[in-house]
């Protein structure tokens, strides 16, 4: 029976590496590298590096966010519900992607930009 908590305790104190990793990974095959791929596809050549800029600034002020709340909310709503809220979060954020973001397989990075550029476009049109 000691060696069975011996080995319960060994384990529990690995346990905030493995979840770190796995955290790391997960966000890795998320919603993390998102910004950056979408980036170079979806933004019209214009507007481009201006967009990608406020791209990766939000997701910066995303991830500060998200360190700097968590505490606070894990406190004030209890573990459980602060995982459920960001999880519910993330799950948003999923049907986001899966619902308003264009397909860009088998699209030349012309006609993604050209299906942004529509809604999308600072230029203005020349009179004339």
């Amino acid at each position: 029976d000691r060696e069975d908590g011996d080995e319960m305790t060994s384990f529990l104190s690995y346990l905030p590496l493995i979840s770190v990793n796995i955290v790391a990974v997960s966000y890795q095959l998320g919603l993390g590298p998102i910004c950056w791929s979408y980036a170079a596809e979806l933004y019209p050549v214009d507007l481009r590096a201006a967009l990608s800029g406020f791209s990766n600034g939000m997701v910066n002020l995303y991830i500060f966010l998200t360190i700097k709340t968590f505490p606070k909310m894990q406190s004030s709503m209890t573990p459980w519900g602060t995982y459920w809220f960001y999880s519910s979060m993330a799950c948003c954020a999923a049907i986001f992607g899966a619902t308003l973001l264009p397909e860009t397989k088998g699209k030349s990075l012309a006609e993604v930009s050209e299906y942004f550029y529509v809604c999308c476009s600072w230029k203005k049109e020349k009179k004339g």
